[in-house]
């Protein structure tokens, strides 16, 4: 694979910022752009060979409704309630980086669902209140995946410890409490997620102790990792 492929988009003031990659999305496939309710967007591609950029319609994204396979970089469209997604590979043998992002009208604000390593991830998929998701998944078009829904019973309450390998979810119910979260590789993070699985808080952002409130916490380590509560 060509990783030298980068394109980027420009703002009026000259200024540029990453959008895709071929390390994070491949040499081909489909990925999404918002650009905020402007008439035009420019962008600036930086690859050795010959390149093709195409824009596509929104009604062109297949619609989530279930689980769904797929190779490469694409995008879905989602309709409906907030909702947990599990992301795993569908060929261990393709390396290269695997991650699933959703987006939503009318900010465009993106939050991660997941980033996968060799096991499977269960992440978080928000809803902005009365707007319609995207879920955009980035893979090198050789790697093949598989997104299904999941269920917020396989969700682990958070009791004494909680531990896991990669991201993952966990419920916390009951009062403000004070945890403790290590991984064994890297350094990892803590989000508090809101009614709509947005990430309105990173916990790990402050110093210690992290307190985290009722809800859904969000996991994000690249290893195995603990959360401990502190009664």
């Amino acid at each position: 694979m060509e990783v030298g492929l980068e394109v980027r988009t420009v703002g009026r003031q000259g200024g540029e910022s990453g959008w895709l990659s071929g390390y994070a999305h491949g040499t081909r496939g489909v990925s999404l752009a918002f650009v905020s309710g402007a008439a035009e967007s420019t962008v600036r591609v930086r690859h050795s060979g010959e390149w093709t950029l195409r824009l596509l319609p929104e009604e062109e994204a297949p619609l989530l409704t279930g689980p769904v396979e797929g190779k490469g970089s694409t995008v879905l469209r989602y309709q409906g309630p907030p909702a947990l997604m599990r992301l795993r590979r569908a060929s261990p043998a393709a390396g290269g980086r695997l991650a699933a992002w959703a987006w939503n009208h009318p900010s465009g604000e993106p939050a991660i669902i997941a980033d996968v390593g060799d096991r499977p991830a269960l992440g978080p998929l928000w809803v902005h209140p009365g707007g319609s998701a995207f879920v955009a998944v980035a893979a090198s078009e050789y790697t093949r995946w598989r997104l299904a829904p999941a269920s917020f019973d396989e969700v682990p309450v958070l009791g004494g410890r909680a531990q896991g390998t990669g991201y993952g979810v966990v419920r916390h119910i009951g009062p403000d409490t004070t945890v403790s979260y290590g991984s064994n590789r890297g350094d990892p993070r803590l989000c508090q997620l809101d009614e709509n699985l947005f990430p309105w808080r990173e916990v790990t952002a402050t110093s210690g102790p992290y307190v985290v409130s009722e809800g859904i916490l969000h996991v994000r380590a690249l290893g195995d990792w603990t959360l401990e509560a502190h009664r």
